[in-house]
């Protein structure tokens, strides 16, 4: 357990200084709890976008207060999917539910497949990633199906407190805009081209790709 905010707001709309207090109201429900870990995941990934000035002066907020950034460096874009889902079942559409959990186990596999080659790209190694996913319906489902079709693949499942352990989690990237996962950002700095993000984070593939292998629409 750690901080993500107490009313997930978007660093982009607001001012550090509030920023900064929205993340001390939620420390302050924390504490005590058990669990409770020296993070803070940014809402939305978004660590300040193009104002480097509010990304720093967070940067050195969250220091202050001895939290470090809960980042991801693997991501699918599973609110993405789950979000689908439900438009569908709202609208009443017949929903493939085992083109669903393939879709939903492949995409995270992959994503984290594209973010070993974009690390040994930056870093010419692999350092322990880190999977974002929501507390979903879909993640209900299938989280068993997806642990063991990464299993399958090779990958090992570690503890977060193993995964925050690793070097880059002292990285301070310092690219142009700061949205994103760490890895990306990483990449970014030291000049690997773009794509730097996982195909399927991009909507214009994705919900087309979902619509046709779950909805069975033709495009």
């Amino acid at each position: 357990m750690a901080n993500h905010s107490f009313s997930h707001p978007a660093l982009k709309s607001m001012t550090a200084e509030a920023y900064l207090a929205d993340i001390d109201r939620a420390s302050a429900w924390l504490m005590g709890r058990k669990g409770l870990r020296p993070w803070f995941r940014f809402p939305f990934l978004d660590e300040g976008g193009t104002d480097k000035a509010k990304r720093d002066a967070v940067r050195a907020g969250l220091a202050a207060r001895k939290l470090s950034n809960g980042y991801v460096t693997v991501d699918g874009s599973d609110w993405n999917i789950e979000g689908l889902t439900i438009e569908a079942r709202k609208a009443g559409e017949p929903i493939d539910m085992d083109a669903l959990r393939d879709l939903y186990v492949e995409t995270h596999v992959e994503s984290a497949e594209f973010s070993d080659r974009l690390a040994k790209q930056a870093l010419g190694q692999q350092p322990v990633q880190v999977m974002l996913l929501h507390e979903t319906d879909l993640a209900a489902y299938w989280i068993a199906d997806l642990v063991a079709a990464l299993r399958s693949k090779g990958w090992e499942i570690v503890t977060a407190d193993a995964a925050y352990r690793d070097p880059i989690a002292q990285a301070q990237p310092d690219t142009a805009s700061a949205q994103g996962n760490r890895l990306e950002a990483i990449a970014w700095e030291k000049g690997v081209p773009a794509p730097r993000w996982y195909e399927r984070n991009t909507l214009s593939i994705a919900i087309p790709l979902y619509r046709q292998r779950v909805l069975h629409k033709t495009p």
